[in-house]
């Protein structure tokens, strides 16, 4: 049975009614925003856009890939409020970010039968 409200309070899958969609879909906990604290969620279903103006409002996740920042390391999730609204908390977010990645190799690999 699906439910036409999300419980932010719940860290496991929801089925929710997405009217707009006109079936259902899952809602997956992704985690606490680091900066914020706010909790966040997004949909199972790859065909089901994360926009902050839908059911999951402020709870609504988005990322920082390392790869465009010319680094590597794991994606890492924040809420779509704290890299769109404000200049402060994506600096803040972009910091975070940065202490965990490291920077590209940018070198060209040199393979032992090369030298």
């Amino acid at each position: 049975m699906s439910n036409d409200k999300i419980d932010f309070r719940l860290s496991t899958d929801q089925p929710y009614y997405f009217d707009w969609l006109q079936r259902t879909v899952t809602v997956q906990f992704h985690g606490i925003d680091p900066i914020t604290e706010v909790r966040l969620y997004g949909f199972a279903e790859p065909d089901v856009d994360e926009d902050p103006r839908g059911p999951l409002g402020v709870h609504t996740i988005a990322h920082l890939d390392p790869k465009d920042y010319d680094m590597e390391g794991e994606r890492i999730v924040f809420s779509w409020a704290t890299l769109n609204n404000d200049q402060h908390t994506y600096n803040l977010a972009l910091e975070y970010a940065r202490r965990r990645w490291r920077a590209a190799n940018t070198a060209p690999a040199t393979l032992a039968e090369d030298r």
